[in-house]
């Protein structure tokens, strides 16, 4: 409203688009009517190139997005399996730690 106000008192060219990332409707956007008048093929032109560059920002961060959740569930998956290991080899070496004391006590040495 406050853009047209605008362009209606200074009889300017003005154009004012806008998209919310999270949005799932169309982006809007506002031309002044001396724009319109002008320029109109260009103007169409201008809001279809700002609607391509919007939907790739979309995309891209829908992309990172995925590829981060990707990367954060194959980190977990490893975490839940190197904490396996670190307990197995933990049991092994008390097993191992018991057969030496088992060893040294038949050998009669002491630690």
């Amino acid at each position: 409203i406050q853009s047209e106000r605008l362009s209606a008192e200074t009889n300017s060219w003005m154009f004012v688009a806008a998209q919310h990332p999270n949005a799932n409707g169309q982006l809007i956007h506002y031309t002044s009517p001396r724009l319109r008048r002008d320029a109109k093929e260009d103007t169409v032109a201008f809001i279809q190139q700002f609607s391509v560059i919007i939907n790739g920002l979309v995309h891209a961060r829908r992309r990172d997005a995925l590829e981060m959740g990707k990367a954060l569930e194959t980190s977990r998956q490893e975490v839940v399996e190197k904490a396996a290991l670190v307990q197995s080899q933990g049991e092994e070496i008390r097993s191992k730690d018991d057969l030496i004391a088992k060893y040294k006590a038949i050998l009669g040495l002491t630690a």
